[in-house]
This record gives structure tokens, sequence and C-alpha cells, in this order.
């Protein structure tokens, strides 16, 4: 009997340490699953960073010169006169084209530069990388009000480019020293403005809105009915105000909770390209 329980005792004993043996070999096997999860994506993101910059130091610069090239080729068919009207229209399309292939570049190369896991992005910081250039600069840092909103990656793309063309529209035609932007959080909406000291008209800024929401692209810089465009897109929208300062000020409204933008998304999908666990 006493060797019956001595046999007895040293068989559970090897069973319990089987059973461990089972125990740490699942957990060898998940941690080698990770390891080659890990590296598939170190492998993956370091692929996407190096297709950013192809884009960025090649396609992104020729297509910016094709653009230019017609742009110039425009110009010397408007000095023609009527034979070169036709001519110039069609160039003009092209220019728009150039214009639009650059913007979805851009867009891509954003994309690529996302690691897997920014899924989304806080608008502040957002805004903050993007290097706000001068007269933005000499008016601080994004100054930002309420409790910030965790956006998806594409729709904060949208606002930020937004914020960024009305920057461009500053800089090249109010002859600002200064500009501001704000970012306010409200249970219902998100507000964004820029507003500077320079000498644009929110009126004449309204009118040329309207006049290119009806108008084709013919080539010409579409500031307003761009920022509209990225706006409502999110199912905001755009208005011009005088501003404290003494210019414009650009406000940008996006509900809460937020409408997915209503083009491809391109970014989303980028970014959701990565392996999944156990694939």
């Amino acid at each position: 009997m006493a060797l019956h329980r001595r046999a007895q005792l040293l068989h559970d004993e090897a069973r319990a340490h089987e059973r461990d043996l089972e125990v740490r070999t699942a957990e060898l096997r998940r941690v080698e699953d990770r390891l080659v999860l890990a590296h598939q994506r170190e492998v993956i993101d370091t692929e996407r960073h190096r297709i950013a910059r192809e884009l960025h130091d090649s396609v992104a610069q020729y297509v910016l010169s094709a653009g230019m090239a017609v742009e110039v080729a425009r110009g010397e068919a408007e000095g023609l006169g009527e034979t070169g009207a036709g001519i110039s229209l069609r160039l003009g399309t092209a220019k728009e084209l150039s214009q639009q292939a650059v913007d979805q570049l851009r867009r891509a190369i954003y994309a690529l530069h996302r690691t897997p896991s920014d899924t989304v992005v806080e608008l502040p910081e957002l805004l903050r990388e993007g290097r706000l250039p001068p007269p933005a600069t000499a008016g601080g840092p994004v100054r930002v009000e309420g409790e910030a909103v965790a956006f998806p990656a594409e729709a904060g793309h949208e606002v930020a480019r937004a914020v960024g063309e009305a920057l461009f529209n500053v800089a090249v035609h109010a002859r600002a020293e200064r500009a501001v932007v704000r970012l306010r959080y409200q249970p219902d909406q998100v507000l964004v403005s820029v507003a500077d000291d320079g000498r644009g008209d929110p009126k004449e800024l309204s009118r040329l809105l309207r006049l290119e929401r009806g108008s084709p692209g013919d080539g010409s810089h579409r500031g307003p009915a761009n920022i509209e465009s990225r706006l409502l897109d999110l199912g905001g929208s755009v208005a011009f105000r005088r501003a404290r300062i003494g210019g414009v000020r650009v406000e940008m409204r996006v509900p809460l909770p937020l409408v997915r933008p209503v083009r491809p998304g391109l970014i989303d999908q980028l970014i959701a390209t990565r392996p999944r666990e156990g694939s």
C-alpha cells in the first residue's frame, strides 16, 4: 500500500509537471507569434516610410513641375487671344487636375507616415505638427479651449488641411503681420478659427466663395471653395467675419458626433493595412 501511494504521488507530480510544461509551451508559442508579428509590422512600417519618401521626393515633385509647365503654357495661350481661348480652357482643366493629384499625393504621404496605431488623432497636436507658417507663428501657438475630442485620422487631416489653406490665403493675399489659430471644443461641435490683422474683406471672400461654388475648375487658386469642400465632407461649414485684430476671421465649424468623410477613405485604408494577429 505504501508503494502504491508513493507511485500515485509520483504520477500526480508527473501530471502536474506535464500540465505546467503545456502552459509554458503555449506561452512560448504566443511570444513567438508576437515577435513574428512585431517583425512583420516593423518591415511594413519601414516600407511605408520608404514609399512616402519616394512619393514626396519624386512623384510629387514631377506633378508639381507638370502643373507649373501647364500654367506657363496657359499664359502663352491666353496671349494668343481668341485663337488660344480653347487651348487655355483645356490647360486650365489640366492645371486643376494636377492640383488635385498633388492633394491626393499629400494625403497619401501623410497616411503612410502615420503608424498603424494612429487611427485617431488629437486635433491640437495635428495642427502643431503642421508647423504653422508665418504670419501664424507671430500669433503664438494654437489656442485651445474645452476638452479635446479624438478625431479619426482622415477627419483630423481634413480639418488641418482646411486650416492650412486658410493660412496660405493669409500669407499670400492678406498682407498680414499676425495670425491667430483658435480651437474651441463644445458639446455639439468643434470650432476652428483663423484670424489675421491684414487687409482682407470678409464680404469679398464670401462673394468669391459663392462664385467658386458654381464655377468649374479653371486652374486658378480656389482657396475658399477648397476650405468649404473639406468641411462639407465632415458635415461642417465655413464663414468669413471681421476679426477683432482688424483683418478677416475664417470660422470653421464641424458638428459632433463626427460625420465620416464622404471622400474615399484613402488615409483610413492605408492606416488599416497591417497584418492581423494569427494571420
